[in-house]
């Protein structure tokens, strides 16, 4: 009895053993053991990396042909190399008006007292405007209340020109 439950944990420790080595080198995947796989380098002498290598091979990716296309002809439109890198490095522009509503809901639900701080500490006037322009208007009377009657004039300052902007045209697309 003694020497068949011996022979059994031995067995399970190898099968145990065997199957960790395989997840460990890639034989067998296993989730969080079984480490990413490396692309391989071609070797030097492929005719097919040397083909790449030539200046004046037109092949290109196939999944990025339809965006490269699109892109490199808007580039051909631009007048010179500065204005199309840029216009490449720019991404798509953030909705400003979206943030400022989502600050300015998120602002609604803190007390006064802890926003008026947040305001004294990491906002000028001109920036917090647009986001106190979206607030309920008892709230930000509340938080203006709180300040320094020279801080709650540079806000009130700034809220009314900012609410003094005409909207901005809606985007045609």
């Amino acid at each position: 009895m003694g020497s068949k439950l011996i022979f059994i944990i031995i067995g399970v420790v190898v099968v145990i053993g065997l199957v960790i080595g395989l997840g460990v080198t890639g034989i067998v995947p296993i989730p969080g053991l079984t480490p990413p796989k490396k692309k391989h380098a071609k070797a030097k002498g492929d005719p097919k990396v040397d083909e790449a290598k030539k200046p004046d091979d037109a092949k290109t990716d196939v999944a990025s042909k339809p965006k490269d296309d699109a892109k490199q002809a808007e580039l051909k439109k631009l007048p010179d190399a500065k204005a199309a890198t840029d216009k490449l490095a720019a991404g798509p522009k953030p909705d400003l008006d979206k943030g400022y509503a989502k600050v300015a809901a998120v602002w609604s639900e803190i007390e006064p007292a802890k926003i008026e701080a947040i305001l004294q500490t990491d906002y000028k006037p001109e920036t917090a405007a647009p986001i106190l322009k979206r607030m309920d208007e008892d709230k930000v009377a509340a938080i203006l209340t709180i300040m320094k009657p020279k801080d709650a004039a540079a806000y009130s300052d700034a809220l009314a020109k900012e609410a003094s902007k005409p909207p901005a045209p809606a985007p045609t697309t």
